[in-house]
């Protein structure tokens, strides 16, 4: 048995009131009283309870609409309707649904009454308990995702110190190319650490700041090429978020690179959409000079593109090319729990 919990007990009627007092004291409960909604809400506010029973009529109160401005003010605590015999199950029902945990009617005797007592006691225990889990499991969970940008950090640190002492173009290339892949997961372990959901990431705002960071790091003053979004508000889980971010980085860093020689002017688009069944398309296009069926398919020496089918093929989706003006990549992948 569940005893030193404490119960407030909202009835009307004084003879009612201390015979409930004195079954849940003698079972070890500590009890406090109040005989009508007003007088209720104050215990709620000072005495903290973890358990109401609260009496459907009180006077000319409905208990109904005491437990709605209980369960509105105080979600957590557990209330328990108490009525009458002739309460139809319709009533019952009613009082369910508005946000009560369980019913007991009268009259009952003590043994029946004190299981019930002691089962919804349990119950809340049991509830609290796992909240609290959840809450420090989250907690170790963010501060691993911490760590895991910190890291991500240092080895971009690294990259970047490393790139001052190397004088080969395309060793710098490659160096860039490498580090803004890793910026690319950086900046997801970000957004996971300040979500409020440690599972999933608002994948709108993450491509927009990123594909706006590549956009500054590789456009070297065109000011004839335009970057337009497109991008619905999309939330997916973080084993998607981290191939689909490397995707988009890729594709964005490519057309920045090589779709627009010598100053050409164009545009380069990203759209981002879920229909209903959710199943996610993500668009990277571009109007420059387009690029070959051979290096699209990741057949020759790119390894970007080699990494965009691996990756695709990680989220179980499709990858269309359409090559008419610029260049055209559409991928499809379903959403997942």
């Amino acid at each position: 048995m569940e005893t030193g919990t404490k119960i407030l007990i909202v009835d009307d009627d004084p003879d009612v009131l201390f015979a409930t007092v004195r079954i849940l004291k003698k079972a070890g409960y500590e009890t406090i009283q109040a005989t009508n909604g007003e007088e209720a809400l104050g215990h709620l506010q000072s005495a903290n309870p973890e358990l109401v029973l609260l009496d459907v009529v009180l006077g000319d109160t409905d208990g109904l609409e005491i437990l709605k401005q209980i369960k509105t003010r105080y979600p957590g605590i557990f209330v328990i309707l108490v009525s009458g015999a002739r309460i139809k199950s319709h009533d019952q029902t009613i009082g369910l649904d508005s946000g009560a945990d369980g019913y007991i009617t009268r009259p009952f005797g003590q043994e029946e009454f004190l299981a019930h007592i002691g089962a919804m006691v349990r119950i809340q225990h049991a509830e609290v308990k796992l909240k609290t889990l959840i809450k420090e499991k989250e907690i170790l969970v963010r501060e691993v995702y911490h760590r895991v940008k910190n890291n991500f950090v240092m080895v971009t640190s690294l990259l970047n110190l490393q790139l001052r002492e190397i004088d080969d173009p395309k060793a710098v290339a490659l160096f860039k190319e490498t580090r803004d892949r890793i910026k690319s997961m950086v900046e997801i372990h970000r957004l996971l650490y300040q979500a409020d959901n440690i599972t999933e990431i608002n994948f709108q705002e993450y491509l927009k700041q990123l594909v706006k960071d590549l956009f500054h790091t590789y456009n070297s003053g065109n000011p004839k090429l335009r970057l337009l979004l497109d991008l619905d508000p999309v939330t997916i889980n973080v084993d998607q978020a981290i191939p689909c971010g490397l995707i988009v980085n890729e594709l964005v860093t490519n057309a920045l690179k090589y779709a627009f020689p010598a100053g050409q002017a164009g545009e380069i688009k990203v759209v981002l959409s879920e229909n209903e069944i959710g199943e996610i398309k993500l668009t990277v296009s571009d109007t420059g000079v387009g690029i070959s069926e051979e290096a699209s398919q990741g057949v020759s020496g790119s390894l970007g593109m080699k990494l965009v089918h691996l990756l695709v093929d990680q989220l179980e989706g499709t990858l269309d090319i359409e090559r008419t003006t610029g260049v055209s990549f559409v991928i499809q992948f379903q959403q997942k729990e």
